[in-house]
């Protein structure tokens, strides 16, 4: 990393742990659009995670209106509500039973999907950019931005990486190629960005949700933006 002010936070989950469980902004039924736009904090309140953060790249953007289409795969809770699209052929997939997975789109092959390791799918989000891929820094967007990025260890771990940025003297961000860098220093051997900017944020209960980062949802620190969908992690207390 070229030398400037960071700050980054780091969520590492064992899908096996017990009471580890995850979701995704669901499909928001007869209202419009694929989802109803929420900040990550009121999500996680809402549905009592243990860790909440932005997920998908979402349109229309830039715009206040209270709804949103996703961009790339979404699934939550086995509902499958939004597909692959061009450019938008990365996915991270998770089953309660068989963990954490990465997926992507193949047009060569008959379900149009590979996912590695196999395993059914309950809850996805999707995007474009795979930054990491076996272990190879693949990335390529050189702005430096809020950043949120996931992936697998090899241990079958969920890594996630939070970076705050637009604060100067601060936390300046960082390109993808640095976000991959780090993932990698932190045990990642395959990721991928998530929507990132205004849009990064992450939330944590102990034991009301509190945000943990500086998200500049509308420009300013610490304020919220109300994204296309947030990604929660539930699980057990840890009692003393």
């Amino acid at each position: 990393l070229d030398p400037r002010p960071l700050s980054y936070h780091v969520v590492l989950v064992d899908p096996s742990a017990p009471g580890v469980d995850f979701t995704l902004t669901p499909d928001n039924g007869a209202d419009p659009r694929e989802t109803t736009r929420q900040r990550t904090k009121d999500f996680a309140e809402e549905i009592g995670a243990a860790v909440a953060f932005n997920a998908h790249f979402f349109s229309p953007w830039p715009a206040e209106d209270a709804y949103a289409e996703v961009i790339g795969f979404a699934a939550s809770d086995g509902d499958v509500y939004s597909g692959f699209e061009g450019g938008y052929d990365q996915a991270v997939v998770f089953h309660p039973d068989y963990g954490v997975a990465m997926a992507e789109w193949d047009t060569t092959d008959a379900s149009g999907l590979t996912i590695t390791p196999d395993l059914p799918i309950d809850d996805a989000f999707g995007a474009a950019e795979r930054i990491l891929r076996d272990g190879v820094n693949t990335a390529d967007w050189a702005e430096l931005h809020p950043r949120t990025a996931a992936g697998v260890t090899d241990r079958g771990h969920l890594i996630v990486l939070i970076v705050d940025g637009r604060q100067e003297g601060i936390s300046e961000g960082m390109s993808t190629p640095e976000l991959a860098d780090v993932m990698l220093e932190l045990g990642a051997t395959d990721a991928i960005n998530l929507d990132g900017g205004g849009s990064t944020t992450l939330v944590v209960s102990d034991p009301d949700p509190r945000l943990v980062n500086i998200p500049v949802g509308i420009l300013l620190p610490h304020s919220e933006r109300k994204n296309g969908s947030n990604f929660a992690i539930f699980a057990d207390p840890i009692l003393p």
